[in-house]
């Protein structure tokens, strides 16, 4: 599959505290990735912190792909392990040692490492299908052909995998905070007919995915919040993941007020009419940030988004 990422910086903050960052490696067949992560805005220099996570999971998905395809097929294996428990330890281990590492060089103190984290990661399995496997630390938007759902917490405070180095720092949030993660359920398969779809043209075909307007409420699950998000699919058409920033952009009426714009009405503006060619959302984005000038929609948080499309 293609991938590619985009962030930008929101009206109310004066550094970008998305980031974002997508790529190949190679590991017998080529396998393509995408990271996203959103810094705190209550935790100083989260800018960076966001920079040094996305990179260090950025080597070691490199790392990871210096294992066979078999190895690497065995550890996205749901049925062989629910969750991915083997993986993400991998995973979370190997960055936040790397995340941490940077900080220190750059004297920076843990906390700038307080920030959201999105890995999606696609290659040819052992059995020749196309494997997508998606982990995210934190809250988020998660968005395919056949799903979509949105990841929050209680009072907006997501567990951060920097909270992981300090037991004080995990106590302090469980004490302050519900300690409650929420995955609410858009749209799945068995209801992507429902008349209340709207169609949305993408990559020159026809996808239909969810029109949140009159839609009725989201089905809203529990989830633990010291796990991560974990997904995997097969040949999906699309992946679309972002920060929690695509649910500020509003358009201001003739009146003055401001008026929410929908999700999948930001989602379809980007994929439409993306061509599919290396660096299809950062060509597309020039389009659709003129077209939201003209049409008087911005955003007030920053924005980070990665999207995967199949070739």
């Amino acid at each position: 599959m293609l991938a590619d990422s985009y962030y930008w910086k929101g009206t109310t903050h004066q550094n970008c505290q998305d980031y974002a960052i997508s790529g190949t490696v190679y590991s017998g067949s080529l396998a393509t990735y995408g990271i996203v992560s959103d810094g705190c805005s209550s935790s100083r220099n989260t800018d960076l912190g966001a920079r040094f996570l996305c990179h260090s999971a950025k080597n070691a998905l490199h790392n990871l792909f210096t294992c066979s395809i078999e190895e690497i097929s065995n550890l996205t294996d749901e049925t062989k392990d629910p969750g991915l428990g083997n993986l993400v330890l991998i995973l979370k281990n190997e960055i936040l040692a790397s995340a941490r590492n940077m900080s220190q060089i750059s004297r920076l103190p843990e906390s700038v490492l307080d920030a959201t984290l999105w890995i999606v990661f696609s290659f040819f399995n052992s059995d020749g299908k196309q494997k997508c496997v998606t982990i995210g630390w934190g809250d988020g938007l998660y968005f395919t052909d056949k799903i979509g759902e949105v990841i929050s917490y209680n009072n907006s405070a997501p567990f951060y995998l920097s909270y992981w180095y300090s037991k004080s720092r995990r106590e302090s949030y469980e004490k302050q905070f519900d300690s409650k993660m929420f995955i609410e359920k858009f749209y799945e398969p068995a209801e992507i007919k429902n008349e209340r779809m709207k169609k949305v043209y993408l990559f020159d075909g026809d996808i239909e995915i969810c029109d949140f307007n009159n839609y009725p409420c989201p089905n809203i699950i529990h989830h633990n919040y010291k796990k991560p998000y974990v997904k995997t699919c097969v040949d999906p058409e699309f992946i679309f993941v972002s920060t929690d920033g695509i649910e500020t952009f509003f358009k201001v009426m003739e009146d003055g007020r401001k008026e929410n714009v929908c999700v999948t009405k930001i989602i379809g503006e980007i994929l439409e009419k993306s061509k599919k060619k290396d660096c299809f959302i950062k060509k597309r984005m020039n389009v659709v940030r003129f077209n939201m000038k003209n049409e008087l929609i911005t955003h007030s948080d920053d924005f980070g988004c990665i999207c995967f499309i199949k070739e």
